[in-house]
Parts: C-alpha cells; structure tokens; sequence
C-alpha cells in the first residue's frame, strides 16, 4: 500500500504526539461504530450513550501509577460499561515479602488459667501459619502479575 494522506502508514510514519490525558478522553481511534481507543485522566462515565465501541480500550493517565491502567467497554454502544481489565492493575504485597518468608511459629506452653490452652494455643500457630502461607501465595501471584506488566513495558510506580 502507498504511503499517501489516506493510509495508515502516512499516519503512522507523520505520527505526532497526542496532547496530555485530560479529564475528558481523548480519542486515539474513532469507527462508525464509535470510539475503539481512548486516554485521559477520568475514565468514562458508565451508562454514556452512542459514544463507545463495545470493546473500546480505555488508558487511564491520572498519574496514579499502575493501580488502574486499563478498562474495557464491555457495555454496548448504547451504554457503555468500563471495567478494569484483570491483568493491569497493579497490586501490592500484604506484607513485605522478604519479612515474611523469614517468619515462623512454634507452639509455647500456656500457664493461668486466664491464658489460652496448649490446645488454643496450637491451633492460634496454625492459624498464623495458614495466614503466613495465603500471605506467600499472595505474594507469589502479585509478583507474577508485575512480572506480566513489566514483560510488556509497564513498570511498577515506587
């Protein structure tokens, strides 16, 4: 295809940079089927009507780091309906992963009668520990989410 006004091509190779996220959207790429690709700062309004795509992206710039990146039209043309897409939001760890991995709990032996059994007292480590292992795996998850993002340019705000 030649390089004239009309193709994507021109357009690509003349690109220029769009204008700063806004509070309105700003439209990246607009169909007869209505908006496919928009950015800015406040993302869209739920229940707008004939404006977006189904399907429509939308990136949120509000200098808020990954917490909310990306959303998707899964409404209709007729009323749109964004949701953050799973995958590109940025999650962060429950507690510091390193802190954790070096915890451990032992059982003690309970005196009084005001504290707990030995038998409360077992089962209060074991709840920990269940605890500890959610919190790893927790870990574990959000890590590979990162590493997801971070695979495809986006990097963590610290």
């Amino acid at each position: 295809m030649p390089a004239d006004r009309a193709s994507l091509a021109y357009h690509h190779d003349n690109m220029r940079a769009a204008p700063a996220g806004i509070a309105d959207p700003q439209v990246i790429w607009k169909t007869e089927d209505g908006i496919l690709q928009c950015y800015g700062k406040t993302v869209p309004t739920d229940a707008t009507v004939n404006k977006y795509a189904p399907g429509c992206l939308f990136f949120h710039v509000d200098g808020s780091g990954l917490v909310d990146v990306l959303y998707m039209n899964v409404g209709t043309y007729a009323s749109c309906n964004f949701d953050p897409i799973a995958g590109f939001t940025q999650q962060s760890h429950i507690a510091d992963p390193a802190a954790m991995a070096a915890v451990t709990f032992t059982s003690h032996a309970w005196n009084g009668s005001t504290d707990p059994t030995q038998a409360e007292g077992d089962k209060i480590v074991a709840d920990l520990a269940a605890i500890k292992t959610a919190v790893d795996a927790n870990n574990a998850a959000i890590d590979s989410i990162n590493a997801a993002l971070a695979a495809t340019g986006i990097t963590a705000a610290s």
